[in-house]
Parts: structure tokens; C-alpha cells; sequence
């Protein structure tokens, strides 16, 4: 029987899902990453690929592992 694929989430998709987790509002996270709303909102909707050292500012203000992010966002750069 073939394996159906699963889908996996995209970088912007999990930076929202560990926010919503922590009951960090955007305009929270805006505040703590000196990023806009907008450009936080174009991140977890997938319509723009963060540079590395915005990634590393949105994992300060979470207070996650950036190397989790950035591993994640290699692998996937490597397929």
C-alpha cells in the first residue's frame, strides 16, 4: 500500500503556530522583532521567505532555537 504524502509546513506556518502556542499576539511579536505587522503577516502566510537574521529575530522575541528554524528552512532548501 503507497504511503500518502504528508504535507510538511512551510517556515512561516510553524513561526505561526509556535506564536499562536505562546498567546503572542502579531502586533506583539512586531513590537518585540521591530518588524512591521505586514511584513510578520507575508512570513506565516508563505508570500515572502525571511532572510536568515529575521528568522533569527523572530526566535530571539519566541525565545526558541533558531538553529530548529534554520535546520528546517536547509533541508527543505536542499531537496
Amino acid at each position: 500500500m503507497a504511503k500518502t504524502p504528508t504535507k510538511t509546513e512551510t517556515m512561516g506556518e510553524r513561526i505561526a503556530g509556535m506564536r499562536k502556542r505562546q498567546k503572542v499576539d502579531i502586533e506583539t511579536l512586531a513590537k518585540n522583532t521591530g518588524y512591521s505587522v505586514e511584513y510578520l503577516q507575508r512570513i506565516e502566510s508563505g508570500k515572502v521567505a525571511p532572510a536568515v537574521g529575521a528568522l533569527i529575530r523572530i526566535s530571539r522575541a519566541l525565545a526558541i532555537d533558531s538553529a530548529s528554524l534554520l535546520a528546517e528552512s536547509a533541508r527543505k532548501e536542499r531537496r
